[in-house]
């Protein structure tokens, strides 16, 4: 059973000692009306204490802040604290063990960190990691900021992290009010100090995390939309680290397929003769593996067209569904083979000069539309880019590949980014480490995919497409839809089945 450690992240946290009763008070929540009720009931106890404690103090927000704090009961709900509770009890409510530390504990507004060995085991003892938190300026709060700089610098925090489940939420004040760049920041984090990084899952359109409007304390109770989001961010941080879970006893197998899809390059494709080699080296170390590489940059990618109907049917993943059909198309000609992977490297080499630059990145990342919509073709496969970059190119798409990707309810991993300076691979040999770990890794997890008997419901939701929505309701009447995910299910399951079979 996996153990999820919801950490919230503001200092306006009501549950600031070690005390287990919120994990008890979730635990017994059975319903989702159960669980409104509760936020409304919490939330309203921080906002009438935070009344409490102002008066007397009304030309002094410091003095009621620090009045607050020495009252404080284990009581009430902050909405970071809030938007941590839905996401707790999704997880809970998918069979995983769940455990609570308010930041605010353990870092103060002002001096040292506290209870150090209680924030170590507590970390420790978990197999993911679910983090609330304010927006600043678009950004993780310095809450969040301290565990991270806190986790980097224990040698022992870090190799237990390496491979565990990383999501999160983010509260702002407006809707776009940063959350989203909020969590993306802090998914870089994450996948650079070795854990895996998911964001929400279907049933919110499967993005960042959690996004919460709420500025005010009290307010998040209002916002019906956040709460799902939270809600569907337990929920894949649950699916998702039980996956991990069941990795733990594995051996690595080499039973993968991993699919590497060159997207960009220079004129004199230096970016293939790059990624050539790395095929040749990785089959050294593990003769095993299935790697499959495309060369996108020298095929035909049709621009999306935004025809707002994608699939154009229902049917199985094998079937081709765009309505871009012209016969030279690069997903017209290889749709079938390339929704049969178990792991994806985009790979992109980026040149100093742009002047040298071959790219299909954008038009290729824009038409895989047809394959979230089509009940997210790549849901669960390990994901990474891998970028080989000159020095001085000052490129950001390792960053665009990760936002990109992790929308087609992915599970991202390491980045693996080489850099070359007067024409040497000055880092090459770390990136062969992250990579031998991202082929491991990758087998493991596509082996726990077929161990894993129930597979969670990945239906698109057309949030925001009125024609979409409306053509998913008649697929839904007729009962197509149902029949198509069906069946998707179990062809999943039986290719992967037979690859394992045949291996």
């Amino acid at each position: 059973m996996a153990r999820i450690l919801g950490l919230s992240g503001s200092l306006r946290n009501a549950r600031t000692t070690s005390n287990s009763s919120l994990c008890s008070d979730i635990r017994g929540i059975n319903t989702q009306n159960e669980l409104l009720k509760y936020l409304k009931s919490q939330t309203t106890i921080l906002v009438d204490a935070f009344l409490e404690a102002g008066k007397g103090n009304e030309d002094s927000y410091l003095k009621t802040y620090e009045s607050l704090r020495a009252k404080a009961r284990d009581q009430g709900l902050s909405n970071s604290e809030a938007g941590l509770v839905c996401g707790l009890w999704a997880a809970s409510q998918e069979g995983c063990e769940i455990e609570h530390l308010s930041l605010a504990r353990h870092f103060p507004p002002a001096g040292q960190i506290m209870h150090v060995d209680e924030l170590k085991r507590k970390i420790l003892d978990s197999d993911a990691l679910l983090i609330s938190g304010p927006v600043y300026f678009g950004d993780r709060s310095s809450l969040v900021q301290s565990f991270i700089d806190f986790c980097y610098q224990d040698d022992e925090i870090l190799s237990h992290l390496k491979g565990k489940v990383y999501a999160g939420i983010s509260v702002g004040a407006k809707r776009n009010g940063g959350q989203e760049t909020s969590l993306i920041y802090q998914m870089l984090d994450m996948v650079n100090m070795g854990m895996l990084s998911v964001g929400n899952d279907s049933k919110t359109t499967s993005q960042y995390g959690g996004t919460v409007v709420a500025g005010d304390i009290g307010k998040l109770i209002d916002d019906d939309y956040g709460i799902r989001t939270c809600i569907s961010t337990g929920s894949r941080i649950a699916h998702v680290s039980q996956l991990e879970v069941l990795t733990k006893e594995k051996t690595f197998t080499g039973k993968v397929k991993i699919h590497m899809l060159l997207l960009q390059d220079s004129k004199d494709r230096k970016g293939l003769k790059h990624f050539n080699l790395w095929i040749s080296d990785m089959k050294k170390v593990h003769p095993e593996i299935e790697i499959v590489f495309w060369d996108v940059v020298s095929e035909k990618v049709i621009r999306c067209i935004a025809c707002d109907i994608c699939p154009t049917d229902v049917g199985v993943p094998k079937d081709y569904r765009c309505i871009i059909k012209r016969k030279d198309d690069f997903f017209m000609k290889y749709h079938k083979e390339i929704v049969d992977a178990d792991a994806l490297l985009i790979c992109a080499y980026n040149p100093k000069n742009r002047k040298e630059l071959l790219s299909y990145y954008q038009q290729f990342m824009e038409r895989t539309r047809y394959i979230r919509r089509d009940n997210y073709l790549y849901s669960d496969l390990l994901v990474s880019p891998f970028v080989i970059s000159e020095l001085s190119a000052r490129q950001n798409i390792h960053i665009r590949i990760m936002t990109s990707l992790i929308r087609h309810q992915t599970i991202l991993s390491h980045p693996l980014i080489g850099m070359i300076h007067d024409g040497i691979y000055i880092n090459e040999n770390e990136v062969r480490d992250n990579s031998i770990d991202f082929i491991e890794r990758a087998a493991k997890i596509a082996q726990s995919r077929i161990d894993k008997s129930n597979l969670p419901d990945s239906t698109y939701q057309p949030d925001g497409y009125i024609i979409s929505k409306q053509k998913m309701e008649n697929d839904k009447k007729s009962g197509r839809l149902d029949k198509a995910i069906n069946s998707a299910k179990t062809y999943r399951k039986k290719k992967q089945l037979k690859r394992m079979n045949d291996a």
